[in-house]
């Protein structure tokens, strides 16, 4: 316990923000986010381990220190009722900021990593909650066609989740909502990347780019995260991650062992998906999909 308040103080005073460059990895479920995480953390300088879900924390914290308060409020009561001091808005934040710092920089240590950074798809929706707590830190986006993305997440969802067919209703359903929250959640990143106070702190890749030439966009995702990588190291970074390593499929294999991973390939969409649901994904996403080349 002594340990981890140290932890905490030496975070709130802000050395050990100092000790390690910070970033997030983020974007749209089943877009390749797990895929960019695997490439930064294979960097023996860099941990980025498997995915966070920080909205816990944010949505925890909050309460528990709502809970705090009313506690104190009762204590008052019954003793001299001399008022409160209580946590505010910006207490809990700085909490959640603290936790959020804590958990990456946990496995930073475990890793001896010079750069630290998490892979977490929450920060979609959180983004600008992020900028403000993070503001010295790199934001690095993956975006995938959502044709690709959306198919995916279908089959994913139905592997997982028993009542998923209750809230998607069919494929032609999900198509047609998620296409209008890729659109508009991609919209909100493009619009903060553009942001001047941001200017190199938010970078786009494309899961197209990665698979297709992915020791330029590997070196690029490095550049972009101030990580020093040779050719050498790239290459090797390259191989670790490739889709035959990371799911132990043959190389004639067209599918992946791990079924977290599907096929792993660009331009399923094509070959899965009805028309009828292309048709709504380019309908309701075309802006953002001209902006990143898709259409």
């Amino acid at each position: 316990m002594s340990q981890a308040i140290e932890s905490l103080g030496r975070s709130i005073d802000g050395t050990a923000q100092r000790e390690r460059p910070l970033f997030f990895a983020f974007g749209i479920p089943k877009s390749g986010t797990t895929f960019l995480q695997q490439i930064i953390n294979a960097h023996p300088q860099v941990s980025c381990p498997s995915e966070h879900q920080f909205t816990t924390l944010l949505t925890y914290i909050p309460k528990m220190m709502d809970s705090y308060n009313r506690i104190l409020g009762e204590i008052d009561q019954k003793t001299a009722r001399q008022g409160t001091a209580p946590f505010v808005h910006e207490d809990v934040q700085a909490l959640c900021r603290h936790a959020i710092y804590l958990a990456i920089r946990r496995a930073a240590e475990e890793k001896n990593a010079r750069w630290m950074g998490a892979n977490d798809n929450a920060i979609v929706d959180n983004l600008p909650l992020f900028l403000q707590m993070f503001p010295e830190a790199r934001y690095l986006c993956i975006v995938r066609d959502p044709r690709d993305s959306i198919l995916s997440s279908w089959h994913h969802n139905l592997r997982v989740e028993k009542a998923f067919l209750e809230r998607a209703v069919s494929l032609e359903n999900w198509a047609d909502s998620r296409s209008v929250a890729w659109q508009s959640s991609m919209k909100q990143i493009r619009d903060s990347r553009e942001n001047p106070s941001l200017a190199g702190r938010l970078e786009f890749v494309r899961y197209e780019d990665l698979v297709a030439e992915p020791l330029s966009e590997i070196a690029r995702v490095f550049k972009f995260l101030g990580v020093p990588a040779d050719e050498a190291e790239i290459a090797r970074v390259a191989e670790a991650t490739s889709f035959r390593r990371v799911t132990g499929s043959k190389e004639s294999e067209a599918d992946s062992k791990n079924p977290f991973f599907r096929k792993g390939k660009a331009g399923s969409w094509k070959d899965e998906l009805p028309e009828h649901c292309v048709q709504s994904i380019v309908n309701n996403a075309q802006d953002m999909m001209k902006h990143f080349r898709y259409v």
